[in-house]
């Protein structure tokens, strides 16, 4: 075993452990995100802004094997993009049922942190 194998160990812990503590500010924007664009009449910027955060959160928790959040932000991801025509909001049945798949993704995202 190589002499540097524990620090390194300690460190990609440390960093996962900086990446986990994040992940409730990130939640917290992104459904400050989500809250401005159901209230708006789904503002393209505001769609770009969500998808962003969400695509950059589950990006990055792939990166340190957090499956949990990947899985859910990219099914969330896919489920948003069928959902951005210009400047046209959705019916209601299809904002609850993205709604609920934002709070899922928050839920995983909590339950990872």
């Amino acid at each position: 075993m190589n002499s540097h194998t524990p620090s390194i160990n300690a460190r990609k812990a440390e960093l996962l452990r900086s990446f986990l503590n994040q992940v409730p500010g990130r939640i917290t924007a992104i459904l400050e995100n989500w809250h401005q664009l159901v209230q708006s009449d789904w503002n393209d910027q505001l769609m770009a802004s969500l998808l962003e955060r969400i695509h950059t959160l589950s990006e990055a928790a792939g990166k340190f094997g957090v499956n949990e959040i990947r899985l859910n932000g990219d099914s969330l991801e896919a489920h948003l993009r069928e959902n951005t025509h210009a400047d046209r909001k959705p019916d209601h049945d299809t904002v609850v049922a993205l709604d609920g798949l934002v709070h899922a993704f928050k839920d995983a995202a909590i339950q990872a942190y």
